[in-house]
């Protein structure tokens, strides 16, 4: 492990070698795991602000399960999330599958069709490495799935 400042960071992270490939991994990010995509507190908002112009995006089922759960959800492990879509693979609401089964991101289409000015949540930009905040003055944890 290594520490900086109040966070311990895998020996892993800094061994693998990573970089996104969606030809290869198919979005697998988005919907592995046992919730939606975590979510830092300051881009809470910025989902309830962006959500109108991403929903040319957004598959039906996708807009039906946002409208009955929200644009986010809070997990008892892990905070603030995405939505997921149960009938999908537990893929986050906010991704399709495109005609090839690679699942992208509507906030990253609208982003790169110059429609809003964020992406996409950290926790996705990251992905393999995830952080898990420590509690009670406890370091928060990296490390590399």
């Amino acid at each position: 492990m290594i520490a900086v400042d109040n966070v311990l960071i895998s020996d892993d992270i800094a061994k693998e070698q990573f970089v996104c490939d969606l030809s290869k991994c198919k979005g697998g990010c988005c919907e592995e795991g046992d919730a939606g995509a975590p979510l830092e507190k300051e881009e809470l908002d910025l989902m309830i602000e962006l959500y109108p112009k991403i929903i040319p995006y957004l598959t039906p089922e996708s807009i039906a399960e946002i409208e009955k759960k929200g644009k986010y959800v809070y997990h008892k492990e892990f905070g603030w999330v995405t939505p997921t879509l149960g009938n999908d693979n537990e893929i986050c609401v906010y991704g399709t599958r495109d005609e090839k089964g690679i699942i992208k991101c509507a906030f990253e289409q609208a982003y790169n069709d110059g429609l809003i000015g964020w992406k996409k949540p950290i926790s996705c930009h990251f992905f393999p490495i995830i952080q898990k905040n420590g509690r009670d003055g406890d370091f928060d944890r990296m490390n590399y799935e």
